[in-house]
């Protein structure tokens, strides 16, 4: 089955035209204003270094905390006792 699309600008009439160019306008300024403001971000946070708290190390403390690893000690301990308990159940 073919399917035939047929196209004619007469259909388009002025206030359709109107509409569609007023979206483009909105949309072509919407961007401008967003990449205008992402150009200018840079200088507004100079600007604003006074203010704003200073930027420090992040990676200071410990990645785990202190009891994790006592967690992960006693795991281990738990699953090596499972397994010898395992172990002895099927030799017998």
């Amino acid at each position: 089955m073919l399917l035939v699309i047929s196209f004619s600008l007469d259909n388009i009439t002025s206030r359709e035209l109107g509409v569609a160019v007023m979206g483009l306008l909105i949309v072509f300024t919407a961007l401008v204003l967003i990449s205008g403001f992402i150009a200018i971000l840079p200088r507004i946070m100079d600007s604003l270094q006074h203010v704003l708290p200073p930027e420090g190390d992040h990676h200071h403390g410990t990645a785990t905390p202190a009891g994790a690893l006592d967690d992960e000690v006693v795991a281990v301990a738990i699953g090596v006792a499972l397994h010898a308990r395992m172990q002895n159940k099927s030799t017998e």
